[in-house]
């Protein structure tokens, strides 16, 4: 300033008073607006990414200025004194030259949930980075696209419910940050120019709370459909989210392990040493095999020596005996009885199920049951499981009923070659006729337990025995038919005989088709009859594809 000049600082108002000639003031104004600049003042800012992968974008942001090439400092401000604190500043990419000393570079982190870029940088430094995300965040795939993934294990309809589950947005929007906004924050949806990028028409709009983008993959940014006739799963999303979805569809649709159950249904004449049934047999040491006792309150415990370490069992129903041992030791037993003539093997049905799968063995005879009687004529009607008879004046409806064994078995197969299943054994039986319609009664016994097995071995429920009362006519031949001398040279004789019924379960883990494969031959070879039957079934004849000719 001149010598006539003053320059007084208001501190109160933060003002410069000045009096001086024209072109002084003019000068001094000039250096005013160099030096009045914002030198150290920075900003936190989320800025949403609609359409790129927002760690790519940091990735080549972070590059840029740790290249040197993109500039850090402002028009006419000095470098940092030496000594000056710098913030933290990125990390250096691999391959990019260091930035010089005493420079500090923008913060730039990718957050992938929400798909937003996190920026702690000056307010130039951010207006540049809004500039080059503005020219790099464009649509080239023209919105969400359509993808379809075939099944080749699970049911789409099972895997469009889980995947819905997984990216729904029950989760919510993501939450704001505790951190009040930075001054110059943008609101939702600003997208900063020049240029601003064409919007492709079905592109989203930004969403979110102040300083949060668009929601990410986790929150409803994919849809699925289940086309149950294909077996498939339309997907509709972006195409740079496709990737992981497909990843996590393919975990989910595995092959599933699958597991053959064996069972031996078999019915024991109880006579003898065996007259209170295989458990006390077995307890007293009639036959040399292991045991397992149920305690009071239905817990199932076994001695160490029958059962390895990682063997277990869960509660079972009071009443009910079950041992666990290797397969060949029971059916040892099995054979000493057989050659008394005292076993009776009911059925031997053996099926393959998958894991987590219910597989049912029903061994049963339909038994009609009279379930209502009217007087009256109706027409007469039939269904599935009823039906409805009609006589002179008497209406009866009739339901067949299973009598017999019928047995439920889920299994679930461990990581170290366990298998537990979930056991559901029912025994219907028929009694006597009861009045008024003179229908059959039944007798049912019901257990259901859950038990942890080692692969190949074997589980035998036993403890349901039964008093069987068999009436045989006995006499002289010919005579004791005729109506009158039948009382003086024949008689009726009645025998009551306990039988015990019991089931004997075998879980086998086939872990590829090989294996199934294996079990399958075996089968067929046990029994030559059926190979033979299966050699001379007629086959359709294979095609073979027609030999390609060549050109003239």
């Amino acid at each position: 300033k001149s010598t006539r000049g003053t320059l007084i600082a208001h501190r109160e108002t933060n003002v410069l008073i000045i009096t001086d000639t024209a072109s002084n003031l003019r000068r001094l104004l000039d250096i005013i607006r160099l030096v009045d600049v914002q030198v150290g003042q920075e900003e936190l800012q989320i800025i949403p990414i609609r359409f790129a992968d927002a760690a790519d974008l940091a990735n080549i942001l972070n590059q840029l200025f740790a290249s040197g090439r993109v500039g850090t400092v402002a028009p006419g401000v000095p470098p940092t004194a030496p000594g000056t604190l710098a913030p933290p500043t990125a990390p250096p990419t691999p391959g990019a030259p260091a930035a010089p000393a005493g420079e500090r570079r923008p913060l730039i982190i990718a957050e992938r949930r929400s798909n937003s870029l996190i920026i702690h940088a000056k307010r130039h430094e951010l207006e540049t980075v809004k500039r080059l995300i503005a020219q790099l965040d464009i649509n080239i795939y023209g919105g969400r696209r359509v993808f379809i993934y075939y099944g080749e294990n699970a049911k789409a309809k099972d895997l469009a419910s889980v995947l819905n589950q997984i990216y729904s947005r029950e989760a919510g929007p993501a939450s704001t940050p505790t951190a009040p906004p930075a001054p110059g924050a943008r609101p939702p949806g600003y997208v900063p120019p020049p240029p601003p990028p064409p919007t492709a028409p079905g592109a989203p709009p930004a969403i979110g709370a102040p300083g949060i983008g668009e929601a990410g993959v986790t929150e409803g940014q994919v849809k699925f459909i289940a086309d149950e006739v294909t077996n498939s799963v339309i997907v509709t999303t972006y195409p740079r989210l496709w990737q992981e979805i497909e990843s996590t569809i393919k975990q989910l649709d595995k092959m599933p392990r699958q597991v053959l159950i064996e069972v031996l249904v078999a019915e024991i004449t109880l006579t003898d040493d065996l007259s209170l049934g295989i458990d006390w047999a077995v307890r007293q040491g009639r036959f040399s095999i292991g045991s397992a006792t149920l305690q009071p309150g239905g817990t199932l415990t076994a001695p160490s020596s029958i059962l390895p370490p990682a063997g277990a069992f869960g509660p079972l129903a009071a009443g009910l005996t079950a041992f666990t041992f290797e397969t060949g030791r029971f059916f040892t037993l099995l054979n000493t009885l057989a050659s008394e003539n005292r076993v009776n093997i009911v059925s031997n049905p053996h099926v393959l199920t998958s894991e987590n799968k219910k597989a049912v063995i029903n061994v049963s005879t339909s038994v009609p049951v009279v379930t209502g009687q009217t007087t009256g004529q109706v027409a007469a009607a039939t269904t599935t499981t009823t039906t409805t008879t009609t006589t002179a004046g008497l209406n009866q409806t009739v339901e067949y009923r299973d009598a017999g064994v019928i047995l439920t078995v889920t299994p679930r197969i461990g990581e170290r070659g366990t298998v537990a299943l979930d056991v559901k054994q029912e025994v219907n039986e028929v009694g006597a006729p009861t009045p008024p319609t003179n229908s059959p009664s039944f007798t049912k016994r019901e257990a259901e337990t859950s038990v942890v097995l080692v692969n190949n071995q074997t589980l035998v429920l036993g403890g349901l025995i039964q008093d069987k009362l068999t009436i045989t006519d006995r006499g002289i031949p010919f005579l004791k038919d005729i109506p009158i001398l039948r009382y003086l040279f024949g008689f009726k004789e009645r025998k009551i005989e306990k039988t015990e019924l019991l089931l004997l379960i075998t879980p086998r883990v086939l872990g590829t088709a090989l294996d199934a494969a294996r079990i399958t031959d075996q089968m067929r070879r046990a029994t030559p009859e059926l190979e033979q039957a299966i050699k001379r079934a007629p086959r359709a004849p294979t095609q073979t594809p027609p030999t390609p000719q060549s050109a003239p």
